[in-house]
């Protein structure tokens, strides 16, 4: 369950309205509270948020929004207790979605976007599911060590955009990327959202992830998350230069198996088991990287 009642939900409602998405009549209080429905009465299922891309704030987001394509926006999600010593924020990159989503949902894939969270971890059909396993097991131990837990992106809307008019399409960080002088428009709500959450410590999935927080690049199969770990370095983001960023592989079922063994290798010295998500919350007790006074 989402906790609706927390202290930031009606100001994390009012950035996503005014730099992600229209919230006409309540809507975005309304979908927290049917996902929510919908796992109190176990529904192993969820169905699909549609909206037409007209809700979209485009210009804050720098959307080329007549040139676009399977469009996804992850609302964040967040578990346990607020006021546990740690928030652990936990950043992907953006909100993927591919053709085979918009087949399924019935949706337009040029005039429609699908709305849900990072991970789809709002769904208890997806939260079961072998192909998920990693996120759940990572998540939940975090949770069940009375961690309270934010799932969030950097970029909050996700697309393909054909700028060039030759039917080849880029993916949406990718079109960011050639535009650096628009990056602090683009970061501009997940500023709001750390100053919401004020986190104990940051995790990012995938290396792109981290480079973009902090302009490092890593090799995450490399050393270890403490070694490669550092802090906020632009301006955007000067009031909080204290909080670590460490570096994780990306969880994902699609990640080369490989990749994950030698990050699992490089943190735990070990690779025993494919339960990485288990071995990931491993690597954070390891390192005691939290506060368990």
């Amino acid at each position: 369950m989402i906790n609706t009642d927390i202290p930031f939900f009606n100001e994390l409602i009012s950035i996503l309205d005014k730099e992600v998405i229209k919230n006409i009549n309540n809507d975005l209080q309304n979908i927290y509270k049917n996902w929510n429905l919908e796992n109190k009465i176990n529904h192993s299922n969820s169905i699909p948020v549609i909206r037409k891309k007209d809700l979209l704030r485009y210009k804050n987001q720098n959307i080329p929004i007549e040139k676009v394509k399977l469009l996804g926006v992850d609302l964040p999600s967040w578990y346990g207790d607020f006021k546990s010593k740690n928030k652990i924020m936990i950043i992907g990159i953006d909100p993927m979605r591919g053709e085979k989503d918009f087949v399924k949902a019935n949706a337009n894939k040029t005039e429609e976007l699908i709305i849900g969270t990072p991970y789809a971890f709002h769904i208890k059909a997806v939260r079961e599911n072998f192909q998920n396993k990693n996120y759940t097991q990572f998540i939940n131990s975090l949770i069940l060590d009375n961690n309270f837990v934010y799932l969030t992106d950097i970029y909050k809307t996700f697309f393909y955009t054909d700028i060039n008019k030759e039917n080849n399409f880029i993916r949406s960080y990718d079109y960011y990327g050639k535009f650096e002088n628009i990056r602090n428009t683009i970061l501009a709500s997940l500023l709001k959202e750390i100053r919401l959450v004020n986190p104990t410590i940051i995790i990012t999935f995938g290396g792109i992830s981290f480079n973009k927080l902090t302009l490092n690049n890593v090799s995450l199969s490399k050393n270890d998350i403490v070694k490669n770990s550092c802090f906020f370095k632009e301006e955007i983001f000067k009031e909080f230069k204290h909080i670590p960023i460490y570096p994780f592989m990306h969880p994902g079922r699609g990640t080369y198996k490989k990749n994950l063994v030698d990050f699992i290798f490089s943190n735990l010295g070990r690779t025993e088991s494919d339960d990485f998500g288990n071995l990931f919350f491993e690597i954070i007790k390891k390192y005691e990287i939290l506060n368990n006074d």
